[in-house]
């Protein structure tokens, strides 16, 4: 999510260049999926269909993202599983219409994994997702057979997060040079978000997802328009983890909260010492309390601490997050899972490759 309490972790990559007088080469989203869209509980959601093999698995990603920001890792997981991403409301191409509360949230998932005809389903989330992911498991745990959290096992529901929020030292939002263009816009993205991290094609498709055209020009950027953005921290900081509700098995892959994941090499004496005194009096005790209470709320939850990891665990350490999903859904996965067909939906509003 684009919180400053978790270290935020979103890139673009550069557009590719042309030689002048040249015409320009029209990027296409390398990740083999199907795009397409359905309404549900009154609002269009986009979504990514992987395809796949085996029981449904349904990706959810963080504030301010898009299911593109799986197009590296969704496509490792095909030959085991059947593999969907959804767009949140307000999100990516989703439509932006409230309410955005968890219960909202939740009741998306649930009529769409009922479009899908999916009985029950494996939820992989990361960020914020991990709210909706156990307040879905509380409500439906026979719709539900395992969660993984990718370092979404955060409360965001006291004043930890509120302190933590209130005391971040660097810039949350974009500024209106930085929505001028497409290109402003992933500038701001990397610099702002992943600092130093490789960059992957999921990167430039996510900033081109999230970027949408603006009235006038320039760029319109989900958590830039106020009145939604303060509707969906209001959300998540009204709903406290029921982990004792959770049945079904589970882990959690833990990033750690370290400077390098929020400021370039070369940043300033003077900014790394504000950011090391805010992970210090604030990320640090936020992260290891959230942890405590997942670890005492859902017992038997596996834990994978990565130390110095960005937010987005997955996209930096790939193989290394891959290789811990696979065994555990592997060990917990029931003898012969069934095999989920192609969603019907993926027919019902067209979409495409994109």
């Amino acid at each position: 999510m684009r919180a400053p309490a978790v270290v935020l972790a979103v890139a673009a990559l550069a557009a590719t260049g042309c030689a002048r007088g040249a015409r320009p080469v029209e990027w296409t989203d390398p990740s083999p999926h199907h795009a397409g869209f359905v309404r549900v509980n009154g609002v269009r959601l986009a979504y990514l269909d992987w395809g796949g093999h085996g029981p449904g698995l349904l990706l959810l990603h963080g504030l301010g993202d898009s299911p593109h920001v799986f197009d590296d890792l969704a496509p490792a997981l095909t030959d085991r599983f059947y593999v969907v991403g959804l767009a949140r409301r307000g999100h990516g191409r989703s439509e932006r219409r409230s309410p955005y509360d968890i219960g909202t949230l939740v009741e998306d998932i649930r009529q769409f994994l009922d479009t899908l005809g999916w009985r029950q389903v494996i939820l992989v989330g990361h960020s914020m997702a991990g709210s909706e992911m156990v307040r879905f498991a509380a409500l439906y745990p026979e719709r539900v057979s395992r969660l993984v959290f990718l370092d979404a096992a955060y409360d965001y529901d006291g004043e930890a997060f509120v302190e933590s929020v209130g005391h971040y030292p660097l810039g949350v939002f974009s500024g209106a040079a930085d929505r001028a263009s497409l290109d402003a816009f992933r500038k701001w993205f990397r610099a702002s978000a992943w600092p130093g991290l490789p960059w992957s094609p999921a990167m430039e498709a996510e900033v081109r997802d999230v970027a949408l055209p603006a009235t006038g020009g320039g760029v319109d950027y989900v958590t830039d328009d106020t009145a939604t953005a303060q509707a969906m921290f209001a959300g998540l900081a009204g709903y406290r983890k029921e982990y004792e509700k959770v049945r079904a098995p589970s882990l959690a892959i833990v990033a750690g909260m370290y400077e390098g994941a929020l400021l370039a090499p070369g940043a300033p004496d003077s900014l790394r010492r504000k950011v090391d005194a805010w992970l210090t009096g604030y990320a640090l005790p936020f992260a290891r309390a959230s942890l405590a209470h997942y670890r005492a709320g859902l017992r038997g939850g596996r834990v994978l601490e990565l130390p110095e990891s960005n937010h987005y665990v997955f996209l930096q350490r790939r193989d290394t997050v891959l290789a811990a999903l696979r065994d555990f859904l592997a060990e917990t996965a029931p003898p012969r899972p069934p095999v989920v067909p192609r969603p019907a939906s993926a027919r019902a509003e067209g979409g495409g490759r994109r």
